[in-house]
């Protein structure tokens, strides 16, 4: 099984930490976000998600960033 960093090539709504709606494939393949596929958090490949229209498989990962701001 190959992983690749897609990130860039997709496109997603807000999601929650369980699931992501892809609103844009790397097929081209688009919805809006209350029609899209969501994708999940688990990549054990029993628990991916397929695009319906290429069946690519997706998974994601959350980051958390802090900031300080100095007046």
């Amino acid at each position: 099984m190959k992983i690749t960093d897609v990130t860039g090539l997709v496109s997603v709504a807000f999601g929650d930490e369980e699931f992501l709606p892809i609103t844009k494939c790397l097929c081209g393949a688009t919805w809006e976000w209350w029609t899209a596929p969501n994708i999940s958090h688990l990549k054990d490949i029993g628990e991916l998600l397929k695009c319906p229209e290429c069946g690519r498989k997706y998974f994601f990962t959350m980051a958390t960033r802090v900031y300080a701001v100095t007046e």
